[in-house]
């Protein structure tokens, strides 16, 4: 089902459908970020998202950020989480 947003028109809201783009090489080269990627190595290196923060110099919501826009780019979950840390999906091995 596609996904829809409010924009707001001159006289009165109008709904747009937000489609989903298949993920190409090409959407993905214009999405993806340097940034992002190094986080999801960070993680995947300190096993939780506080130490790869501290190790980037970066807050632990700027990681969770990171980490949340690279699962939506992909559409995948990267990280089992726990109150112990992340431990990689099968995804997130391969990416790694």
């Amino acid at each position: 089902m596609p996904r829809t947003r409010r924009t707001a028109g001159n006289s009165a809201a109008r709904i747009e459908r937000v489609r989903a783009e298949p993920l190409s090489l090409t959407n993905l080269q214009l999405k993806l970020r340097l940034r992002q990627l190094r986080v999801f190595l960070a993680i995947a290196e300190h096993g939780t998202l506080i130490e790869a923060a501290v190790h980037l110099h970066l807050s632990q919501p700027a990681v969770t950020k990171h980490l949340l826009d690279l699962e939506r780019i992909f559409g995948l979950k990267l990280f089992d989480r726990s109150h112990r840390g992340v431990t990689p999906t099968a995804y997130g091995t391969i990416l790694i």
